[in-house]
């Protein structure tokens, strides 16, 4: 339950200077500053005087109550302004939007266990040192558009509930994704990075995927464990750059950067020689591909041929049983319209012996080395012989792409 009266009166038990008691006295309203006790901890819900001087308040607060929740029930809307010393905003819910646009932070900021209940901004603010949003929760649209991230920004086990773009966003030193969940479309969009910036998406989940084909990354991309959708149902932030809510079907644009981003994160496993993750990224790459020739009008379509019996002999790389199972089905085609046309002489045989030759002369016509063949003891057929070519053609590809799946581990 919360209590409207002489809650001044608490902080100032607690409070070890004279001049913060006054600051509370002067920048909170006693209605509109309440608190909540659970077994010993305290809730506060607060409602400022004045934003400028929030961040003071707040911190000092949090220096004598760290693990108390704080409940900002303002509006704040802060521009323009030198933070010159550490913030630390931890534990805080805001019921409504923040904006700190053109803000420069000079010193540590923490926004840890927080809970953005609604949008925020950070629109062309400048983070010089460490910022910490550990388990914070972005409920509403957040923008960085043009925030500058100058050292550590670490977004450790955060969750976004709506479309995500990084548009223009400076990370020139450690970003940190991991354990990220992006419930919606995420895009990184002409970022700047240096030779010292190193990006973590481990274990990240991108329950729509991601786009970071235009994003500029020239730098260390860690991408071990991180999840995708290979085929997202949104695909309108892929299409037009817009995070707003648009009904869009699978282009040859949007399917197009959504490869590059595949693309690129195959490259990163290959720099590291995890030739496991970069095939399974390959294989989403190849995928993406093959749904792109569908689309595409202009004459591609030989590599949509070779695309089609790349997927099913090894799934693009990945499996040497459907390498496999391709040669014996291509072989078994093969060898059935062979029989065909020396049905003629033919005798049939149902017998344990007829059954036992049958499958003797299936496995003689995998045999590709071997060009003396003479199936049932009939060695001159015309047509036959055109048949066994060509099939041994196909059963040569199908060894080929087997062994290739079975070498995937070895391969850097």
């Amino acid at each position: 339950m919360y209590i409207s009266n002489d809650v001044i009166q608490l902080l100032a038990a607690i409070t070890s200077t004279e001049i913060m008691r006054q600051q509370l006295n002067n920048y909170i309203h006693k209605d509109k500053f309440t608190y909540e006790e659970i077994n010993g901890e305290y809730s506060f819900e607060i409602k400022f005087n004045n934003q400028s001087d929030f961040f003071q308040i707040i911190t000092y607060l949090k220096s004598l109550l760290p693990e108390n929740t704080f409940v900002i029930v303002n509006q704040f809307n802060i521009t323009n302004k030198l933070f010159g010393s550490e913030v630390d905003l931890s534990n805080c819910i805001f019921k409504e939007g923040v904006i700190l646009e053109n803000c420069i932070f000079t010193k540590n900021v923490n926004f840890k266990d927080c809970d953005f209940i609604k949008d925020v901004s950070f629109d062309e603010s400048k983070f010089n040192e460490k910022i910490r949003l550990h388990r914070t929760h972005f409920r509403g649209n957040t923008s960085f558009n043009n925030t500058s991230f100058n050292k550590l920004v670490d977004f450790y086990w955060a969750i976004f509930y709506k479309t995500q773009q990084f548009h223009l966003t400076d990370f020139l030193g450690y970003a940190i994704f991991s354990n990220v969940t992006f419930k919606h479309q995420v895009q990184f969009l002409y970022n700047k990075s240096s030779n010292a910036t190193f990006i973590s998406f481990e274990n990240t989940d991108f329950q729509q995927s991601f786009d970071i084909s235009r994003s500029n990354f020239r730098c260390n991309i860690h991408t071990y464990g991180m999840k995708t959708n290979v085929f997202p149902s949104e695909l309108w932030l892929y299409e037009n750059e817009n995070t707003e809510i648009v009904e869009t079907p699978q282009t040859i644009k949007n399917l197009k950067h959504l490869r590059e981003s595949y693309r690129r994160i195959k490259q990163e496993f290959r720099n590291i020689h995890n030739q496991i993750e970069a095939l399974k990224f390959q294989n989403y790459e190849m995928r993406v591909y093959e749904k792109e020739l569908w689309l595409d009008k202009s004459n591609k379509k030989n590599d949509l041929i070779i695309l089609t019996f790349n997927k099913y002999s090894n799934n693009f790389g990945k499996s040497w049983f459907t390498g496999l199972v391709f040669t014996l089905i291509i072989t078994f085609i093969f060898y059935t319209l062979f029989l065909v046309s020396i049905e003629d002489r033919l005798i049939i045989n149902l017998s344990s012996e007829g059954f036992g030759n049958y499958f003797r002369f299936f496995f003689q016509f995998l045999n590709i080395t071997s060009w003396d063949y003479k199936p049932f003891g009939i060695e001159n057929y015309i047509w036959g012989y055109s048949i066994l070519f060509i099939g041994r053609i196909f059963i040569g590809y199908g060894y080929f792409q087997t062994i290739q799946a079975f070498r995937k581990h070895s391969k850097n």
